[in-house]
């Protein structure tokens, strides 16, 4: 029953999994369906003998593998996260920033639009701890893309000042030297320090990644520190020479 839930009923959804976000009452509908369907063979319910959140642990850690509709759900959609940031050259790619030009999928300031992209937005609601952009060039937004740890810059200011909209973490540096005197938004010192702690090297060369902690992953998000935190069960990919190493 395990294995024709994981092959059946986990990949009739599969297809509308990977270009939406699936209400969060959908995606209880489909784990009790997995549940009844394991307990019982059918979709009425059944005497559960071992807890749901035991099920769908990895088999490693004495679960069955089972997949969680929400983190499904999130993998598949945290695979376009991936592309979009770093795959540049795929037509949907083209499409999508054609459509909503200089706009991150971070800025909370900008999240009207497509289903699609408003489904991207909260994907990476769900990940962000997660990922950080890698400078190359630093041609990332210094205000409005996520390049700075914990937080976005523009959330740290009063206001933005109109001729910074559009600036880029490399308008910003010479010889690898923040300077930040050239900045027409005011900061605070707090902030200012915050920056000059960030040890910038910008390489001409190479593009801004966006990358998953040290490890770059395709098929599903990586465990965090144990099995049963956040969002993450296995089927972990690591891609190997993709941007840059870990």
């Amino acid at each position: 029953r395990v294995t024709l839930a994981n092959s059946v009923l986990v990949a009739i959804p599969t297809y509308t999994m990977q270009v939406q976000w699936i209400p969060q009452q959908t995606c209880d509908t489909l784990d009790q369906m997995m549940r009844s369907f394991i307990w019982s063979g059918t979709t009425q319910k059944g005497l559960h003998l071992v807890n749901w959140d035991i099920i769908t642990r990895l088999r490693k850690f004495g679960g069955l593998g089972v997949r969680i509709a929400r983190f499904h759900n999130t993998t598949l959609l945290g695979k376009l996260i991936w592309n979009f940031y770093n795959n540049n050259e795929k037509l949907w790619v083209k499409l999508v920033q054609n459509k909503y030009p200089r706009r991150s999928l971070c800025d909370k300031l900008q999240v009207k639009g497509s289903y699609f992209w408003t489904s991207l937005c909260k994907t990476y609601e769900s990940l962000k701890e997660g990922f950080r952009l890698q400078l190359g060039r630093g041609e990332v937004l210094f205000w409005y893309d996520h390049w700075l740890a914990d937080s976005l810059l523009c959330l740290e200011v009063p206001y933005v000042h109109y001729q910074d909209v559009e600036l880029q973490v490399c308008d910003v540096v010479r010889g690898n030297q923040w300077q930040l005197q050239q900045l027409y938004t005011p900061i605070s010192e707090g902030l200012r320090n915050k920056v000059q702690e960030y040890h910038v090297t910008l390489h001409p060369s190479l593009p801004d990644v966006m990358v998953w902690g040290r490890t770059f992953l395709v098929n599903t998000l990586v465990e965090q520190d144990t099995y049963d935190s956040w969002n993450v069960r296995e089927g972990v990919v690591e891609l190997r020479g993709c941007g840059y190493g870990g």
